[in-house]
């Protein structure tokens, strides 16, 4: 046997090389490590609020919760800022960008398919790879050194999504979409909640403002009073200091009042974008009843209804899309490239039936070694997730928490406002008694309105604890989420249902 013979025996066949190829490829190839340990959700026994918060038996906020006050001014004021506010503009902004990037993700999907179109004027060197070339041969059809070549055709591009990475992307920037879209809600009702605020306290302002000018009239005229008195010199001239001095301090109240009047109408018309001139008359009108404190039911499927929660729910399901798509990114990857068109050495010859070429070129590419980009690019959406699984853990706490506030909040205003309307029927007694003696002639009409200050200054209380009253409800509302609720949202699902998909969240964002 000759040695030649031999050799070939002892060769092993391609065919058999190319597995052996494979697999020392996907030995080599880079690896994903493991995540370690992962933030669990809250359970559901740490989000409810104590039972004995749970005051009142009213519904959950409407979409147009203000509307509930009756008051026209408030409503057009609100509308007005919820179209034009400056705060707003940057969540609409970003809401328009998010969307923008679902539909760039969404591309990177499909096939592309481009004109190309070249013209290629060069010069051949005789002693390179092209040498033959860079000479003028006739039987070989060369005109070196100068050519100029053309490409004149369609060429295409597909990428196989085996894995689900880009439709993994797609995932992600939909859910940060989401995200936008709840946080732009949640600015609104921040901004309607401002709003409401500013124009209760104005409206308080209002009617204290009412009492407090009652008060100066009836003290001026005390003043009156004395001075006469005193000029007929029935009562010393010292005796009228006392009166002027009262009277003083209600010119005082009264200067306080309007100041903190025209700063409360100044905070609206920012708050609402409106020019200089451009705030209604807002005229003092009674705000009707808040209403009822608590709905009966105060589980996490309620605070679920808060934009900020649905914003943060939206951003970890983004985070664990964006993780799938890093995990992706260790499998190999598949892409078809196609070329349709025309191709020749001379631009002459360019359109000729002779010069047409169609390529197909299927591709792979895996991952070897990278230095540990991938997996510094997967630790980094890991510890993303973790970071926004932390912030939505605390967010719910805060939730409870600034409900229950405003639970305790509104339930100490309701025990004072009963003390204070006590206090005001004793002293409505007093007025009524004095009112009485002087129709008798016992007293004169001075003392008789004197006895009625008391309780002026009483009901100044009264409308203050009204006002807060009011303020705290709306603080309600808004820890209660307005009434924004997104399409298949948590805020539709009973408890019951909840924990089981807070805990398959929890096992995804571990797996992942």
């Amino acid at each position: 046997m000759s040695p030649s013979k031999s050799t070939r025996r002892q060769t092993p066949p391609a065919r058999m090389l190319l597995p052996v190829l494979l697999a020392a490829l996907l030995s080599a190839c880079a690896i994903p490590h493991d995540p370690g340990n992962t933030q669990a959700s809250l359970s559901a026994d740490r989000i409810e609020l104590p039972a004995e918060l749970r005051a009142g038996h009213g519904d959950w906020p409407e979409p147009q919760w203000w509307h509930r006050y009756g008051d026209p001014q408030l409503d057009a004021l609100i509308d007005a800022g919820l179209k034009q506010a400056p705060s707003l503009a940057v969540a609409r902004a970003r809401l328009k960008l998010s969307h923008e990037q679902v539909r760039l993700s969404e591309a990177s999907e499909g096939l592309a398919v481009g004109l190309q179109a070249d013209v290629d004027r060069q010069s051949v060197s005789q002693h390179g790879f092209l040498g033959l070339f860079g000479t003028t041969n006739p039987a070989f059809g060369t005109t070196g050194p100068w050519y100029t070549a053309g490409t004149l055709g369609l060429g295409a591009e597909y990428t196989v999504d085996v894995w689900g990475r880009n439709r993994a992307h797609v995932e992600a920037a939909m859910g940060l979409a989401q995200a936008r879209q709840a946080e732009l809600r949640q600015a609104e009702l921040l901004l309607s909640a401002q709003i409401a605020h500013v124009y209760i306290d104005l409206q308080g302002l209002l009617a204290e403002q009412a009492l407090i000018a009652q008060s100066q009239e009836i003290a001026a005229a005390s003043v009156r009073h004395h001075q006469a008195r005193a000029r007929q010199g029935l009562e010393m001239q010292v005796a009228v200091a006392g009166p002027i001095a009262r009277e003083q301090e209600f010119h005082r109240l009264l200067a306080a009042n309007e100041a903190a009047v025209k700063q409360a109408k100044e905070r609206l018309r920012e708050l609402c974008g409106l020019g200089p001139q451009e705030l209604p008359a807002l005229a003092p009108r009674p705000l009707a009843s808040p209403g009822a404190d608590l709905p009966p039911q105060l589980g996490f499927e309620l605070l679920a209804r808060r934009p900020d929660l649905q914003a943060l729910q939206a951003s970890v399901r983004a985070s664990m899309s964006q993780i799938d798509a890093a995990k992706a990114a260790f499998y190999p990857s598949f892409d078809i490239k196609a070329f349709l068109g025309y191709d020749a050495l001379h631009l002459e010859d360019l359109l000729k039936q002779s010069s047409r070429q169609l390529n197909l070129v299927p591709g792979l590419s895996l991952p070897i070694f990278d230095s540990g980009r991938l997996n510094a690019n997967l630790a980094g959406v890991r510890a993303q997730n973790q970071v926004l699984m932390a912030q939505y853990n605390e967010l719910v706490l805060r939730c409870v928490r600034e409900v229950a506030d405003v639970s305790v909040q509104i339930d100490g205003l309701r025990q004072q406002q009963q003390a204070q309307a006590d206090k005001l029927a004793a002293l409505s007694r007093q007025v009524d008694a004095a009112d009485a003696q002087q129709r008798q002639g016992l007293i004169d009409k001075t003392s008789a309105d004197d006895a009625r200050l008391p309780w002026l200054q009483e009901q100044g209380r009264a409308v203050a604890l009204q006002t807060a009253q009011w303020r705290a409800h709306v603080s309600l509302v808004a820890a209660l989420g307005g009434g924004y609720q997104a399409p298949g949202s948590l805020a539709a699902t009973p408890q019951s249902r909840l924990q089981p998909h807070l805990a398959s969240a929890a096992q995804a964002g571990a797996e992942r």
